[in-house]
């Protein structure tokens, strides 16, 4: 039996409710009927959409947003979009980091989703980053399935030497991007079952 043909991002996400910046509920009705078999198999009969919260942005950043194109990340924007150094008066960094913000091709497979895919990816059409529920559409998780607890948090490094330790905890991107895709995980199951039906005698030896 082949492989199947891979999904493309838009396979995966295009029937969620667009956001702009800041839009979003941690629940909400779903606008649109699923537009394919994935979107039908994901949705897993929910009757609410968890998570699909936009992020933050500050105006600044939207504008650098709508200069990057698909493939293109922040070191390709124009330079008077560019990031400025902290406590610099304004002054733009000479530092760039070509994996920030990488606009997503829709039409193709997404890039691996990582703990900090936050800052890592922008959405295909709109000027902002994911949310955690379209980086939990892209590694298979069904709508039903709930992050819960802050969408981001700060590093972990400083809320250990200010002693915050409460506050230490995976955020819901972090949860996503952590975690092993379903699919995945299935197949990687049923293989390892074929293999051990074939061999008897290592069933006998777990």
């Amino acid at each position: 039996m082949g492989l199947l043909p891979a999904i493309s991002l838009w396979d995966a996400i295009s029937d969620l409710p667009p956001l702009n910046v800041r839009e979003g509920e941690e629940e909400q009705p779903y606008i649109s009927e699923p537009l394919n078999n994935y979107q039908s198999w994901i949705r897993n009969g929910s009757k609410t959409l968890y998570n699909h919260v936009a992020m933050d942005h500050s105006q600044r950043l939207v504008e650098r947003f709508k200069h990057i194109k698909w493939g293109e990340s922040s070191s390709d924007a124009p330079k008077e979009h560019g990031a400025r150094r902290r406590n610099g008066n304004g002054e733009l960094s000479e530092i760039s980091y070509d994996q920030n913000n990488r606009r997503l091709n829709p039409y193709k497979p997404s890039h691996t989703i990582a703990a900090s895919f936050y800052a890592n990816f922008l959405h295909p059409f709109q000027h902002r980053n994911l949310t955690a529920r379209e980086g939990a559409r892209i590694q298979s998780f069904p709508d039903t399935y709930r992050f819960l607890g802050k969408k981001t948090v700060v590093s972990h490094k400083l809320l250990h030497r200010e002693e915050r330790f409460d506050e230490k905890f995976l955020c819901q991107y972090n949860q996503v991007g952590n975690a092993v895709p379903p699919i995945l995980a299935q197949a990687i199951a049923l293989h390892l079952q074929e293999k051990l039906e074939l061999c008897p005698k290592a069933i006998g030896t777990l």
